[in-house]
């Protein structure tokens, strides 16, 4: 994944093996003409676990944050998944350690980040419901992961929840 300012600074996020098999998520900064600022460096903590799907939003002043899922070991299905993210300074220095994007420790998963330039937007799914049904949940997130009302005044949610309608016009037997 790939996120890029107004400015043209911009920073790559990927899956990588180098260490172990189960993986980690690094990340690369680059300035406006797509030189290398610094080295890679890992995003995820290297804890044994299966680290998948990095996705990253920057905002306007060049700071960042990197979302991903990784994988419990000893589950199967969406009960060994949760949903991760981690913020980054203008610098490419971390502003927080990696945190769950839900924020409790339930399976979840699949996630997704955009920003406006001043705030980050992220979607994910879990079962916090009946632990066992996805749904779709979002939050909009500011500085040092704490949760905040969007900056434009727009009225959206902090956080937000799409379930299962009846009946569901794409799936005629629910």
């Amino acid at each position: 994944s790939v996120a890029m300012n107004a400015s043209g600074n911009s920073v790559a996020v990927w899956a990588d093996t180098r260490i172990s098999i189960g993986g980690d998520i690094y990340g690369q900064r680059f300035n406006a003409a797509g030189q290398a600022v610094g080295g890679n460096f890992r995003i995820s903590t290297g804890s044994g676990k299966i680290y998948d799907r990095p996705e990253v939003a920057m905002r306007n002043d060049g700071s960042f944050m990197v979302v991903w899922t990784d994988s419990l070991t000893g589950y199967t299905g969406i009960a060994a998944l949760r949903a991760r993210a981690r913020q980054y300074d203008a610098n490419g220095n971390p502003s927080t350690a990696p945190f769950l994007l839900a924020g409790q420790d339930i399976p979840s998963g699949l996630t997704n980040i955009a920003s406006n330039g001043l705030a980050y937007y992220c979607a994910w799914l879990d079962v916090r419901e009946d632990n066992v049904t996805p749904n779709v949940y979002a939050r909009v997130v500011g500085d040092v992961s704490s949760a905040l009302e969007p900056p434009d005044g727009n009225g959206l949610p902090v956080t937000a929840r799409l379930e299962q309608n009846y009946p569901n016009p794409f799936n005629p037997g629910t």
